[in-house]
C-alpha cells in the first residue's frame, strides 16, 4: 500500500506471506528501502511466522490500526516512506541476506485510488482492494528468474511486465538499535558492515552524524550530547565503489544520578532514571583519590549502589560525582542534599571548652589587675588628701576616679557574662595532638 487517498503519510504498510513449509523466525529482520535498513519492533503476534501465514510491517501502528480496526493478525512497526513513482523493496534476514525483493512502478496500478499493488497466486502483481493479514496466495510459490544469467553472475529478479533486469550488489551498514544516553556522557558508537557476500567488511570506511551538528569517522566512537533531546543519527558506510546506510535515534536525557549520602562507611549513588544507566567508567573523586566503576556496571532505575570505603579507597569526605571524561557530571545530577549530621567529635568539644576557659580567664585577670591600679590610685589619692588641704575642684576629681571604676568593672563583668555565653560559637583553626 503505497499510495492512498488523500494523505498518506504514515499510513504505508506492506505485507509479508510465508511460503515455505516452515515456521520462520523474524528476530532481527530489515526491511530495506530507500538505501536504509529499516528495523521491525512487533506490535501484535508473534515474531515466529507459520506457513501460510501473513504479517504487516506498517509505517506507523497506530495510524494503520485506525485506517484497519478489524485487522487481528500480525503487526510490526517500523520507519520508511514508500515512493509514489516506484522504488525497489527489499526483505532481509537477521545476517542481512536478501530473502525476496519486488520493484513496483506506479504504472502497475493502485495510484491513489484506495488498492494496493497484490501479488497473486499465479506470480503476477495486479491493483486491487487491499486485504491485509490475508489474500489468495496459499501455495509455495517458486521465485522466477532468468534461464541464462549474464556474464557476470549479477543475480536477477522478475518485474511485474515480465522482464528480468540485474540487481545491483549491495553492502549492508548495522549501527545498532536506537538508544537512550546521558547527556554529557560519552557514549560508545559501534558499528558493523557486511560486503555484498555477506562478510564482515574490511578497510572500509564508517562516517557518522549524530544529529546534533557532529560528525565522527571510525567503527568505534564516543560522543556526547550537550542537550538534551531526540537525535536522528546516521551510519555511512563506504567500501570501494559501494555505499550502505543505517539510521536510528539517540534520546539523550539529563543526569538523574548524584551522590545521595557519604558517611564513615561508604559513598552511596543513586538513580533517579525511570530507566537502566551504563555507569561503566564513571567515577568518584575525593581530593587526589579516584574510584572507577568498572566495565558493564550498571544502575537499575530509580535504585542506589553502595560503594564500600574498604572496596574504593575513599574516606566518605567532600565526594564528586564524575563523567567517563573526568568533568562534572551536570544537568540534574546536582548532588542532593546530604542529611547527614556532623557531630563534632569529643575531643573537638574539649578543644573549644579549653580554648572558651582560657579566653575567659585571662580576661578576668585582666580586669582584676585593672580594678587593683584603681584601687591602689585610689589609696594614694586619699593619702594625698589627708596630708593637705585640697580644694573644691581636687575633691571632685578623686569622685571622678570613682566613676571611672565601676564603669570598667562592669565592661569587664559583661565581657565574661558574653564570652562564656557564647563559648560554642568559637572554631578551631589549629589543634595540636599530644
Amino acid at each position: 500500500m503505497y499510495d492512498l487517498e488523500g494523505a498518506d503519510s504514515g499510513r504505508e504498510w506492506v505485507e509479508l506471506f510465508n511460503t515455505g513449509t516452515e515456521s520462520v523466525s523474524l528476530t532481527d529482520w530489515k526491511l530495506f528501502e530507500n538505501g536504509t535498513n529499516h528495523k521491525l519492533t512487533l506490535i501484535t503476534g508473534s515474531e515466529t511466522i507459520g506457513s501460510g501465514e501473513y504479517i504487516v510491517i506498517a509505517d506507523n501502528s497506530e495510524k494503520f490500526l485506525i485506517d484497519w480496526p478489524g485487522f487481528s493478525g500480525t503487526l510490526f512497526d517500523s520507519a520508511f516512506s514508500l515512493s509514489n513513482s516506484g522504488e525497489t523493496l527489499t526483505v532481509r534476514d537477521s545476517a542481512l541476506v536478501d530473502v525476496d525483493s519486488y520493484t513496483y512502478s506506479s504504472e502497475t496500478g493502485a495510484q491513489g485510488d484506495g488498492n494496493a499493488l497484490s501479488k497473486q497466486n499465479d506470480g503476477v502483481w495486479l491493483s486491487a482492494a487491499a486485504t491485509p493479514g490475508s489474500g489468495s496466495l496459499q501455495t509455495s510459490l517458486p521465485q522466477e528468474v532468468s534461464s541464462e544469467p549474464e556474464e557476470n553472475n549479477t543475480p536477477v529478479t522478475q518485474s511485474s511486465f515480465g522482464m528480468s533486469f540485474p540487481v545491483t550488489p549491495q553492502i549492508f551498514a548495522d549501527a545498532g538499535d536506537d538508544r537512550i544516553v546521558i547527556v554529557g556522557a560519552d557514549s560508545v558508537f559501534e558499528a558493523d558492515g557486511w560486503g555484498i557476500e555477506g562478510k564482515p567488511l574490511v578497510n572500509a570506511r564508517f562516517y557518522w552524524n549524530f544529529g546534533d551538528g557532529s560528525f565522527k569517522e571510525g567503527k568505534k566512537v564516543l560522543h556526547h550530547y550537550d542537550f538534551p533531546g531526540s537525535y536522528v543519527a546516521m551510519l555511512h558506510v563506504s567500501s570501494d565503489v559501494y555505499s550502505a546506510t543505517d539510521s536510528f535515534i539517540v534520546t539523550a536525557d539529563p543526569a538523574e544520578l548524584a551522590i545521595t549520602m557519604r558517611d564513615a562507611e561508604r559513598v552511596v549513588v543513586t538513580n533517579d532514571a525511570g530507566y537502566r544507566v551504563d555507569i561503566s567508567g564513571w567515577m568518584v573523586r575525593e581530593g587526589s583519590t579516584f574510584f572507577v566503576f568498572p566495565e558493564g556496571m550498571m544502575l537499575l532505575p530509580e535504585t542506589s549502589v553502595s560503594i564500600s570505603h574498604e572496596v574504593s579507597g575513599l574516606s566518605g569526605s567532600g565526594s564528586t560525582l564524575l563523567y567517563p571524561n573526568g568533568s562534572v557530571v551536570i544537568g540534574s545530577a546536582v548532588e542532593k542534599q546530604i542529611e547527614t549530621p556532623i557531630t563534632p567529635p569529643t575531643k573537638q568539644a574539649q578543644a573549644i571548652q579549653t580554648i572558651v576557659g582560657t579566653m575567659v580567664s585571662e580576661n578576668t585577670q585582666e580586669i582584676n589587675q585593672l580594678a587593683e591600679e584603681a584601687e591602689s590610685d585610689k589609696e594614694e589619692q586619699l593619702h594625698a588628701n589627708q596630708v593637705a588641704s585640697v580644694s573644691g575642684s581636687e575633691r571632685g576629681h578623686a569622685t571622678l576616679w570613682y566613676i571611672l571604676l565601676t564603669f570598667l568593672l562592669a565592661i569587664g563583668a559583661g565581657a565574661t557574662y558574653f564570652l562564656v555565653k557564647n563559648k560554642e560559637e568559637f572554631e578551631i583553626i589549629d589543634e595540636s595532638e599530644d
